[in-house]
C-alpha cells in the first residue's frame, strides 16, 4: 500500500466549469437558463492522414520547418539512406521542401470535410456554463463519433460518481482508510481495493460468528428460551466462533497483526507463536492467494496447515500441562496473581522447555524449507522436486517426534483438555508425504496431475 508516486491532483477536474462538476452540480432545484442564440459543437474526426500537397494550392497546408535542410546519400557530411527510416512523415516531406496537406482517409480536403460535419451535426449532449452564479444550459451538437466520445465520458463520470460522493474531494478514501488502521504490508499482496474490501468484509463475517456466540452462550441459560438453544443446530452455529477465535491461522494472521491496534512490540505475538517472521508468513499468504495452479495451491494449502495444526497441538499440550500441575496445587498455590504461582509455573515450565524444543526444533526445520519454496513458487510460479522431497522429509521427522511425545502418556489422558481430532495428530497409520493426509484438500492423484514440478 505504500506508493512512492505523488498524488495526483486532478487539476482539469476541479476546473468550475469541468464536465466532471457541472454535471454533478445539475438537480431538479437548480434554476437553469437556456442558451437560444447559440450552440457548442464538438467534432471527432478519426484517420486524418498528412500528404504532399502536390496540386500547390487549395485544401488545409502545413509548413513543416522549411526547406533549408537537404538530405544527403551517404556522402561526406551527409547521411545513409537507412537514417532516412527513423524521421516522421512531416520530416521526410520537409527536407525535401514540400508542404503538408491534411487529408480525410476517404482522401477528402479537410476543410471542406469540417464545414459538411458543422453543416450536419446532430445535438448530441448538453453542456453546462456556471458564472457568476448562473448556469446557462447549451445545447452541444456533434458528429455521430463525437456522440459517442461524450456519452463514454458521462458514463465515466456517473461511475466515479458512485466511489467520490463529493466532486471537489478527489482523494483514494479507501486506500487512506485502510492506511489509517494497518501498516503499510497488511495489504501489499492484494492487487485492488475489491481485493483488499474482500479481505476486511470477510473479518466482519468472522466477528459476527463471534457476536453469535455471545447471544447463543446467553440464551441456552435463559428460562424461557433454553430448550431452543440448546438444539443441535443452534449449538453447531456458533461453533464457528470457537474456531476464528481459538485456532491456529498462519496466514490470516499475518495480515491482521498489522492492524495498527497492534503496537509495534506486539508483533512479537505473531513470531512467538508461528515460530516465523510476519513477513515469512506474508510470503506464503501471497503464495496461497495468488497463484493459479489449484495443485500448487493447495500444496501449500496443506503445508501451512500443518503449522497451524502444530501450534494447536502444543497449545493443547501445554495447557494441558499447566491444567495437571494446577490439580495438585492448593486454592491459594492457583492464585494467578501471587508471586509464588509465578514462581511455580516458571520451576515448573524449566523442566519441560528441553522436551517441547525437541519437537519445536522439527517444526523450525519444516518451516524454514516452507517459506523457502514459498519464494520459489512466488517468482517462478513452481517448486523444485529435490524442494517437494525434503519437504515431506521434514515432515515425517515432525510427525515422529509428535507421536513419540510424552503426551502419549495416560496421566495426559485421564484430564478432558484435548479435542480428540488434536490428540491424535498426525496419525502413524498416515502415508509419508502431504499429499496422503486425511484433511489433504485435494485426492493424491489430482494433486500430483495438476502441481507443476520443475
Amino acid at each position: 500500500m505504500a506508493g512512492g508516486s505523488a498524488e495526483k491532483t486532478y487539476d482539469n477536474l476541479k476546473n468550475s466549469n469541468s464536465r466532471w462538476r457541472t454535471r454533478r452540480a445539475i438537480n431538479k432545484e437548480t434554476k437553469i437558463n437556456k442558451a437560444r442564440d447559440r450552440y457548442n459543437v464538438l467534432l471527432y474526426v478519426k484517420g486524418l492522414r498528412l500528404v504532399p500537397n502536390d496540386d500547390g494550392g487549395g485544401g488545409s497546408t502545413a509548413s513543416q520547418g522549411g526547406t533549408g535542410t537537404k538530405g544527403g546519400k551517404g556522402g561526406k557530411g551527409g547521411k545513409g539512406k537507412g537514417d532516412d527510416d527513423d524521421k516522421t512523415d512531416s520530416e521526410k516531406l520537409s527536407t525535401k521542401g514540400g508542404l503538408l496537406k491534411i487529408v480525410t482517409k476517404d482522401g477528402k480536403n479537410i476543410c471542406d470535410e469540417l464545414c459538411n460535419l458543422v453543416h450536419d451535426s446532430r445535438k448530441i449532449s448538453r453542456d453546462y456554463e456556471v458564472s457568476g452564479g448562473t448556469t446557462t444550459r447549451v445545447t452541444l451538437r456533434g458528429n455521430v463519433d463525437a456522440g459517442t466520445l461524450i456519452r463514454e465520458m458521462d458514463e465515466l463520470i456517473d461511475l466515479a460518481a458512485t466511489y467520490y460522493s463529493d466532486p471537489d474531494d478527489l482523494r483514494d478514501w479507501m486506500r487512506e482508510a485502510f492506511e489509517r488502521r494497518f501498516r503499510g504490508s497488511a495489504f501489499d499482496n492484494d492487487a485492488t481495493h475489491r481485493a483488499k474490501l474482500d479481505r476486511t468484509l470477510g473479518w466482519t463475517e468472522d466477528w459476527a460468528q463471534a457476536r453469535y456466540r455471545f447471544f447463543n452462550h446467553y440464551l441456552r441459560d435463559e428460562p424461557w428460551w433454553c430448550v431452543e438453544y440448546l438444539e443441535e443446530e443452534q449449538r453447531i452455529a456458533g461453533q464457528g466462533a470457537d474456531h476464528i477465535l481459538h485456532d491456529a491461522d498462519l496466514t490470516g494472521d499475518s495480515a491482521i497483526i498489522e492492524s495498527k491496534w497492534f503496537r509495534d512490540r506486539d508483533q512479537l505475538l505473531y513470531q512467538r507463536t508461528y515460530r516465523m517472521s510476519i513477513h515469512d508468513g506474508a510470503i506464503l499468504r501471497r503464495v496461497i492467494e495468488r497463484t493459479n495452479a489449484a495443485g500448487l495451491r493447495s500444496f501449500f494449502e496443506w503445508s501451512v496447515g500443518v503449522v497451524n495444526r502444530y501450534v494447536d497441538w502444543r497449545t493443547e499440550l501445554c495447557r494441558c500441562i499447566v491444567r495437571t500441575a494446577r490439580t495438585t496445587m492448593t486454592h491459594e498455590q492457583r492464585n494467578v496473581h501471587t508471586v509464588q504461582y509465578r514462581t511455580n509455573m516458571d520451576r515448573l515450565m524449566e523442566g519441560w522447555r528441553p522436551r517441547v524444543q525437541h519437537v519445536d526444533n522439527a517444526l523450525d526445520d519444516f518451516s524454514r524449507l516452507l517459506v523457502a519454496v514459498g519464494k520459489q513458487a512466488n517468482t517462478n510460479g513452481k517448486i523444485s522436486l529435490n524442494k517437494y522431497n525434503a519437504m515431506r522429509n521434514r515432515f515425517n521427522i515432525l510427525k515422529h517426534r509428535i507421536n513419540h511425545f510424552d503426551v502419549r502418556d495416560p496421566a495426559f489422558a485421564t484430564f478432558r483438555f484435548w479435542r480428540e481430532d488434536t490428540m491424535n495428530w498426525p496419525q502413524e497409520r498416515e502415508q509419508p508425504g502431504p499429499l496422503n493426509l486425511r484433511f489433504a484438500i485435494v485426492p493424491p492423484q489430482v494433486m500430483m496431475a495438476n502441481m507443476r514440478l520443475s
